[in-house]
């Protein structure tokens, strides 16, 4: 999701250990990743958008690769 400053968050995924709790913002301005926290619960393929306030709403997923998840998270970048 593109937040409101610019730049981009990057939630979940899967890595070489499973499923990712790790967000991280990317600025395209200089290119850089920077690690900005974590997910209460570990997912991929998730769907993320921005709400009005700011912070992004990350929906769904899936757990292991096998396991679908109904729950929600929210990010605020303001935190």
């Amino acid at each position: 999701s593109v937040l409101k400053n610019g730049k981009v968050l990057a939630i979940d995924g899967y890595g070489e250990s499973g499923d990712l709790l790790s967000t991280e913002l990317y600025d395209p301005s200089t290119g850089h990743w920077t690690i900005t926290g974590s997910l209460n619960q570990p997912r991929w393929n998730s769907t993320a958008c921005l709400l009005n306030d700011g912070r992004v709403l990350t929906i769904g997923g899936w757990l292991f690769e096998q396991d679908p998840l109904s729950g929600t998270e929210l990010y605020d970048p303001s935190t």
